[in-house]
């Protein structure tokens, strides 16, 4: 089949023959011109409105504004973590170094307690220096603390030209230094 019209196909033979009386009004050499033209442009529909997805403006503006707020919340929250004193403005509670000063030299005048219950100080009683905590205080606070075996010898054998010695253990730090006139002076802070 060479060529087409809306209502007859017309093969290469029918092409080149000439018409015949009343069989076509034109030639078959403009119908096949004709069909081989680009086809007129279909009918327009009116145009679809598109399916939107996703949410709507409204909906983004209420998630950005939630999503602004969980990081401000855990802002705030981490600052008051992290800061110093932080755990305790957030506990309801005594920390663990207010709770053995209570326990075991509350009275004492060489034990006391700073920075929002996270430092705790003591000093000793020496040879020269009568005021102080007591050794039975002293080491009532290392119970209570939890002071490990490895961190009491060092501070047992700790000499005055040692200076200032520190050690860490399960969330805390100690630094001491000793003195046989003075005693022990001894920080413990919450790590």
């Amino acid at each position: 089949m060479i060529g087409t019209d809306a209502q007859h196909e017309y093969s290469e033979e029918q092409m080149t023959q000439e018409p015949v009386d009343g069989a076509l009004d034109a030639p078959p050499a403009t119908v096949l011109i004709e069909t081989l033209a680009p086809p007129a442009d279909p009918p327009t529909a009116a145009p679809a409105v598109p399916f939107r997805r996703g949410m709507p403006v409204w909906g983004w503006v209420v998630l950005t504004v939630a999503i602004v707020a969980m990081v401000v919340i855990g802002a705030g929250v981490a600052f008051a973590v992290l800061s110093p004193g932080g755990t305790n403005a957030l506990s309801f509670g005594p920390t663990s170094l207010e709770k053995a000063h209570d326990s075991c030299a509350k009275n004492s005048d060489g034990v006391a307690v700073d920075d929002k219950g996270r430092t705790l100080t003591i000093d000793t009683e020496g040879q020269d220096e009568y005021s102080g905590a007591s050794y039975s205080e002293f080491t009532c606070i290392l119970d209570a603390l939890q002071v490990p075996g490895s961190v009491r010898a060092k501070i047992g054998h700790t000499r005055a030209i040692d200076g200032m010695v520190s050690a860490d253990w399960d969330g805390y730090s100690a630094s001491w230094n000793y003195h046989p006139d003075e005693g022990v002076n001894i920080v413990i802070s919450m790590s």
